[in-house]
């Protein structure tokens, strides 16, 4: 066993100089943490977590990549905290209710938050969800924090079955899981990364991975156990521009660097030769990938484009592993070319050999009783590594890791993964759970299905499975549909509000919609669907298909169509940039080659192709790059379709051939050349009034516009109780309404189809209203705004 030490302890070791902690901002600016530096703001946020939460209680730390992010999760080690590390909610941003947050709250049972001073206005926001569900939270930002004297912290000796941290899995949306980890693990596994990856003193790292990944935590946490400098950036700066990474390897002369296997990918597709010329990567000694098997080509075309910059792809480090595992449960050797086995006619990358102590089986999920070597089963699991288990979850405990393995003693984690060993080398061959793993990410089926049932109810009762097929080098998700042939229609229409639901809500691309003979998908005995059989099946085109829709295909009409499939490809960089035609072959053929698609309609809403956020990352650096301009990754928003994005480039290529019409416009918006008087104009609703006339008019006769409840809100002998703090209940039924009109609303008047205004929150609605009677009001027409910067500012 790994002789145990606190990571706190291993920080207090550290000589107070030398770089420990830096982090490169998007204009490439480095900010850096000595050891002393680290210690001493960690302590002091100590300290305050010892003044203002209670002891023991979870912390949740929300942060955008930071180095504060780091500090406030050493500072929980040490004030014996768990730290829980959640992403932050892209609701908050939109001032919408962060309830995946309020969730983890709430399982945890935290009792404080850290964050920073740029998430810190979203607080009250925040803290007002929380207190209408009950409960409440500290919340401060680390700078804040950071201001208690570091000496007032009181030591105290931690135990190693203490909980260090609670770590929710990715890709669950629905039901949060948080997997509990406690010191003696944290501290085993920080040992084994050093052996696993070969870390010591001299090693240097560079992370972009997010921090609340598992993979991307533990690897910033090595820097600490084995005292060496850890660079970290963001995300978003590698996927905007993946070359950054690689530059930021060389110039920090990187001995460890890592990522999902989809990032060594884009480095292939989006680097260009002129761009890597002169990057040095021959200290770049290992670079790991987890998160998602890495396929044989993935691994040779990155060592071969590389090689001329000094990598080899000897470097290489296959990993596997999961949050339940701490981290690791297989790792590849350094300084070894990754073996490769055929597997049922597939060419597979090994993960490595088991790590130290802990112990691998593989069983047929069926029978739970071991295969033999070289069979493909389940993985199962044992060891110091594996994790307590899920918080406040005793019947998924029991079935992940309370199982046991016939004829052996001690009880398993069930991984959900299927795999091979192999002359003591580890091969992954597919997943028998239901998740995903898409660029890195991991979708939980089940929440994503659920998302789909509600928004086309009429699917409640169709029998329906979301499947990954591997078509070339990605994984594309794909939804198989037993209907009657009468309701392909129905998903028809459906088709595209499906891939825009599952775009916006859970950032995944949805393929193609596979309508499947009635009885055609593969079920159990008692008549349950079987996911993993229904994919290997649709893999290998063995169900029954009727037909196959597209839900990012062409919809235009022929004429829109022949403009996006009939463009002749630019010849040059000076014919690229000279026409429409030109630009928008180049972009239609960017988003097609990320959607898998032939071509992509030039009116279609970006919103309906399932571009995820990473996509729109990558997407906006490809197009800076092409087309040398600065272009920021809510043009996808600005202008949201190809015809306008085409528009919008070739108006800033050239300024001089805007029309006439748009020259006036902005002319006559913009430069301010009339006259300086200002028109006014404003719309409102108002508790009693829905404009500012009936306002004035209750104004001047004291009219009060608070009143009961209305019954259509909620009743009242169901929720009223006049006593407070009565679970389930409120102890005021009067208050100010303004909403009473707002099934009035004309979707139709906005562009907007009814089923989609009924998915549209009533605010959203009510805002779209008042903004177009301000300008009515103003005198102004709205249409000619199209496209212009031009606003309208709102009170609520």
């Amino acid at each position: 066993m790994v002789k145990q030490k606190f990571l706190s302890d291993i920080l207090d070791s550290h000589p107070e100089n030398g770089p420990a902690l830096g982090f490169l901002s998007a204009d490439h600016k480095e900010t850096w943490f000595n050891w002393g530096e680290f210690r001493t703001r960690a302590l002091a946020i100590a300290a305050w977590l010892q003044k203002e939460v209670e002891a023991k209680a979870p912390v949740i730390l929300l942060f955008e990549p930071s180095t504060d992010f780091i500090v406030s999760y050493m500072a929980c080690i040490y004030s014996g905290n768990p730290a829980v590390p959640v992403p932050v909610p892209k609701t908050l941003a939109q001032g919408q209710p962060p309830e995946n947050l309020v969730r983890i709250i709430g399982s945890c049972g935290a009792k404080g938050l850290l964050t920073s001073d740029m998430i810190a206005p979203a607080l009250p926001l925040i803290n007002g969800y929380l207190a209408k569900l009950g409960l409440s939270i500290k919340s401060v930002t680390a700078r804040e924090a950071a201001t208690m004297p570091a000496d007032s912290f009181k030591r105290f000796q931690l135990l190693e079955t203490d909980i260090a941290m609670i770590q929710h899995t990715s890709g669950s949306t629905a039901n949060p899981t948080g997997v509990l980890l406690n010191h003696r693990q944290m501290s085993y596994m920080s040992q084994t990364m050093q052996n696993v990856v070969g870390l010591t003193k001299d090693s240097r790292g560079v992370i972009w991975l997010p921090h609340t990944h598992n993979t991307g935590l533990l690897s910033t946490l090595s820097g600490i156990w084995c005292e060496f400098p850890i660079l970290c950036m963001s995300p978003i700066t590698f996927v905007t521009k993946p070359v950054v990474w690689l530059e930021t390897i060389a110039k920090f002369k990187a001995t460890v660097s890592g990522a999902p296997a989809f990032a060594y990918d884009l480095c292939v597709k989006m680097i260009t030769e002129e761009e890597s010329a002169g990057i040095d990567l021959t200290t770049w000694k290992a670079a790991y990938c987890g998160g998602e098997a890495m396929a044989p080509n993935t691994l040779r075309s990155f060592g071969k484009r590389f090689e001329k910059n000094g990598f080899s792809s000897d470097r290489f480090l296959p990993l596997y592993g999961m949050s339940e595992a701490t981290l690791l449960v297989s790792g590849h050797l350094p300084h070894t070319f990754p073996l490769t086995e055929h597997i049922n006619g597939r060419e597979i990358i090994s993960c490595g050999k088991i790590i130290d102590e802990l112990e691998v089986a593989i069983v047929d999920p069926e029978t739970l009783a071991p295969v033999p070597d070289g069979t493909p089963g389940e993985i199962w699991a044992s060891g110091p590594g594996i994790s307590l288990g899920y918080i406040g979850d005793p019947e998924k405990n029991a079935a992940t890791f309370g199982l046991a393995i016939k004829g052996r003693e001690g009880r398993y984690l069930r991984t959900g993964d299927l795999g091979v060993l192999k002359n003591s080398e580890l091969y992954i061959v597919g997943r028998l759970k239901e998740v995903f793993i898409l660029q890195g990410r991991k979708f939980h089926a089940q929440d994503i299905e659920s998302s789909i049932k509600e928004a086309v109810p009429q699917l409640q009762l169709a029998p329906f499975l979301l499947v990954s097929i591997k078509e070339a080098s990605r994984e594309c998700l794909h939804l198989l549909l037993e209907i009657p042939e009468v309701a392909i229609p129905l998903v028809n229409q459906a088709a595209p509000m499906l891939a825009k639901l599952l775009a916006q809500k859970h950032e995944v691309p949805l393929g193609d919609i596979w309508i499947i003979e009635q009885g055609g998908l593969p079920r159990t005995d008692v008549g349950k669907t079987q996911r993993f059989k229904a994919q290997q099946m649709a893999q290998d085109e063995k169900l029954p298909f009727i037909q196959k829709i597209k839900t990012n295909s062409v919809k235009a009409s022929a004429p829109v169509a022949a403009m996006a499939s009939e463009a002749r490809a630019p010849q040059s960089s000076a014919e690229l940039k000279s026409s429409n035609d030109a630009i928008a072959h180049e972009i239609s053929k960017m988003i097609a080659a990320e959607l898998g698609a032939d071509h992509v309609d030039l009116q279609q809403p970006f919103v309906e192709l399932g571009l995820s956020s990473l996509t729109v990352y990558s997407l906006s650096g490809a197009l800076e790059k092409t087309f040398k301009l600065t272009i920021a990754p809510t043009i996808f928003y600005d202008f949201p379709n190809i015809d306008s994005l085409t528009r919008h480039i070739h108006g800033e290529l050239h300024p001089e051939s805007k029309s006439v019409d748009q020259r006036l416009e902005r002319k006559d918006f913009q430069n301010g050349e009339s006259e300086d008087i200002a028109i006014v104009g404003y719309a409102c609703r108002l508790p009693g009034a829905d404009n500012a006339q009936d306002f004035w008019q209750n104004l001047k006769e004291g009219v009060c516009s608070i009143g009961e409840v209305p019954t259509e809100r909620w009743s009242k002998s169901k929720y009223y109780a006049p006593l407070p703090a009565q679970i389930g209940k409120m102890y005021v039924n009067r208050g100010g309404f303004t909403l009473q009109s707002v099934k009035n609303f004309d979707p139709q008047h906005f562009g907007i189809t009814p089923t989609e205004a009924v998915r549209i929150d009533p605010q959203q609605r009510l805002m779209l209203e008042l903004c177009w009677e301000a300008m009515d009001h103003s005198g102004t027409y709205p249409r000619p705004l199209a496209r212009l910067p031009y606003w309208c500012l709102g009170r609520h």
